[in-house]
């Protein structure tokens, strides 16, 4: 049964997507084509130079990985289209106006740059990221340390900068909860 849950769970994968985007409007076939053909593109373009080339190791390398996501890809389009298919229509809004002409045409003016506008939930998960990897950093140093076996070398190495990132984010989250404790009172 083991070997079953990792298709099913993409084929339930594929079935969120395409519900979540037959939800929304947004129209993934043109996307999903553009993605299929590159991923299978690599793999037989690497398949061929394998064959010119007259390499072993590349054209079992290909072959395999061809193996694989072919499969993968075909469970996943077909619980993209299942997702797509059992998702209701999303109810077109009425118009509260009538349409009206349309207005002149408006010189172009010199586009301002994207900015990017965080709410304050995006904000706290960036902030906690580092946080959270650099804990697991010192939790693996610390684990291997006090079981008394040598950490590997990479691990030893980073603990400092590791450490630090976890205090930072340890003294910034308790700062930001202190005055949101006393902006409450």
């Amino acid at each position: 049964m083991s070997d079953a849950l990792p298709l099913i769970a993409i084929v339930c994968v594929g079935v969120a997507i395409g519900w979540w985007s037959r939800r929304r409007g947004i129209r993934l076939l043109p996307k999903v084509a553009k993605v299929a053909a590159f991923v299978i593109g690599v793999q037989v373009v690497s398949f061929a130079v394998a064959v010119l080339i007259s390499s072993d190791t590349l054209a079992m390398l290909a072959g395999l990985s061809m193996m694989v996501v072919l499969p993968v890809a075909g469970l996943g389009l077909a619980g993209l289209g299942l997702g797509w298919l059992l998702a209701p229509n999303m109810p077109e809004e009425p118009s509260a106006f009538p349409p009206q002409q349309p207005a002149p045409p408006v010189p172009a003016a010199q586009p301002a740059p994207p900015q990017i506008k965080l709410n304050p939930r995006q904000r706290l998960v960036l902030f906690v990221m580092p946080g959270v990897g650099s804990l697991f950093w010192v939790g693996l140093w610390l684990g291997f340390t006090l079981h008394d076996q040598q950490p590997p070398a990479g691990l030893a190495e980073g603990v400092v900068p590791a450490a630090l990132v976890l205090l930072a984010t340890v003294v910034f989250g308790v700062r930001w909860l202190w005055r949101r404790r006393k902006s409450a009172s």
